[in-house]
């Protein structure tokens, strides 16, 4: 079940990759030249991230779209 909730939120998707990947919130903030607060706030679900800082974030973590969506699908 928890899969299936972090395929519906992004900014979870975000937390596991970076997580997976072994990278701070200051260190893929620093790489996607994004403030770590809104790292932060975009994890946590206070803000509902544009699809441009997707793109943005999961770039910095070597991810393109469809392997930044698609990991999860194949993990559960």
């Amino acid at each position: 079940m928890q899969h299936a909730l972090v395929a519906l939120n992004p900014g979870k998707r975000v937390k596991h990759w970076r997580e997976l990947k072994n990278v701070s919130q200051t260190e893929l903030a620093d790489r996607a030249a994004m403030d770590k607060s809104k790292v932060s706030r975009i994890e946590s679900g206070d803000i509902k991230p544009r699809a441009e800082d997707i793109e943005v974030l999961a770039k910095a973590m070597g991810l393109s779209m469809p392997e930044f969506y698609g990991e999860l699908e194949r993990a559960s």
